[in-house]
C-alpha cells in the first residue's frame, strides 16, 4: 500500500487529477499552508494541529487518486483517527507534571544506586519525616556514604531558570520568554530538609545539599555548587571518595531514617495538606522549620528581612516584599 501511494505521489497524473477534479480541496491546501507558515512560534500548538489537518487532506487526495473508494477512505480515516486519539491520551498522561517528576526521580535514583554499588553506601528514596513545628517534609533522595549524607531534591523543570542561591524565589521562563513563573528556591527547600534530618540523625555528620534539575537550562542560575543537571550530578557523585565515617556510623544513621520509610508518619495526601498549612504559617510569620516567630530584622547592608526568633539555632529567613 505504501509503495502504491509513493508511486502515485511521484506521478504527475496525480497532481493533474488534483488540479482538474479537486480545485476546492487545493484551495483548502493553500489556506492551510499559509496558516501554517504564518503561525508564530508562541502558537506552535496551532501550527502542529494545522500540519496534522493538512496531512489528513493530502492523504485523502492520495488515496482517492490511487483508486480507493470513499468507503475505504472513511474506514482508513476512522482507524487513523482512533489511533491518534489513543496516542494523544497517552501523551496527555505521560506529560502530567506528577509523572514527569516521578520519571526524573527514577533517573536520579538510578544514578545513586550505581554509585552505591560501586562505592558502598545506602539509599532511601521518597521519605516523609516530621518537622519540629508539627508538619512534615518529603525528601526525594538521601544517600549515606563514607563522605557524609547527601540530600537530593529532584526537579523536572523546563525552560530557563533565573535566580541566585540565596533568593527566595526563582523565575522560570517558558515559551520563548512569553511565559514567566515564580517558583520557590529548591535550595532553600533542601536546607529545610537537612535541618529536619539533623533533628532525627544528628548534626555530627557532614551534610551535602544537591538539587538536580533534569530538563531546564541552568546557564542563568547563580548557584553552581549545589544545582546540577543529571550529567553533572553523576560526575559530582564520583568526587565523593573521601572516607570520613565508618561503615558502622553510616549504618546507624541509615537505620534511624529507615524507621520513617518503613513506618510512614503521613500519606502523600496528608503531606500536601501539611505544605498548605506551612505556607499559611509563613504568611503569619511562623517559622516553618522550628515553629518560632519570624521577627523583622535589618542586615548589615540595611536590608530588612524576617528572621527566626530562635537564631542562631534556626537560620530560616523570609524576604520582605
Amino acid at each position: 500500500m505504501v509503495g502504491k501511494l509513493l508511486n502515485v505521489v511521484m506521478d504527475l497524473r496525480y497532481w493533474r487529477t488534483i488540479w482538474n477534479r479537486d480545485i476546492p480541496q487545493l484551495i483548502v491546501w493553500i489556506v492551510l499552508i499559509y496558516y501554517f507558515c504564518m503561525a508564530r512560534r508562541r502558537k506552535k500548538r496551532k501550527a502542529k494541529i494545522t500540519l496534522i489537518v493538512l496531512g489528513v487532506i493530502v492523504a485523502i487526495g492520495a488515496l482517492s487518486a490511487a483508486g480507493y473508494t470513499l468507503k475505504d477512505i472513511l474506514v482508513l480515516e476512522f482507524v487513523l483517527f482512533g489511533v491518534l486519539i489513543a496516542f494523544a491520551i497517552f501523551l496527555l498522561i505521560w506529560n502530567l507534571p506528577a509523572n514527569k517528576g516521578k520519571r526524573g526521580e527514577r533517573r536520579v535514583a538510578k544514578a545513586l544506586e550505581r554509585y552505591a554499588e560501586n562505592n558502598g553506601g545506602y539509599i532511601i528514596n521518597d521519605v516523609i519525616i516530621p518537622n519540629p513545628n508539627g508538619g512534615t517534609s518529603q525528601i526525594d533522595h538521601v544517600l549515606f556514604c563514607k563522605e557524609g549524607i547527601v540530600v537530593v531534591e529532584t526537579k523536572n523543570y523546563g525552560g530557563r531558570l533565573y535566580g541566585k542561591a540565596d533568593q527566595q524565589k526563582w523565575t522560570q521562563v517558558l515559551a520563548y520568554g512569553n511565559t514567566k513563573n515564580k517558583m520557590y528556591n529548591p535550595l532553600l527547600q533542601n536546607k529545610t530538609h537537612i535541618y529536619n534530618l539533623k533533628q532525627i540523625i544528628g548534626g555530627s555528620f557532614e551534610y551535602h545539599s544537591c538539587v538536580v534539575i533534569i530538563r531546564a537550562n541552568l546557564d542563568y542560575l547563580d548557584a553552581e555548587d549545589e544545582v546540577f543537571t543529571l550529567r553533572e550530578f553523576r560526575n559530582a557523585l564520583n568526587d565523593l571518595n573521601n572516607s570520613k565515617y565508618s561503615d558502622e556510623q553510616i549504618k546507624t544513621a541509615y537505620n534511624k531514617l529507615l524507621e520513617y520509610k518503613n513506618n510512614p508518619i503521613a500519606t502523600a495526601k496528608e503531606h500536601v495538606q501539611n505544605i498548605k498549612e506551612t505556607q499559611r504559617d509563613i504568611k503569619k510569620n511562623i517559622c516553618p522549620r522550628c515553629g518560632g516567630k519570624l521577627v523583622l530584622r535589618t542586615s548589615k547592608n540595611g536590608n530588612q528581612f524576617y528572621g527566626c526568633s530562635n537564631y542562631p539555632k534556626c537560620k530560616f529567613i523570609k524576604k520582605t516584599k
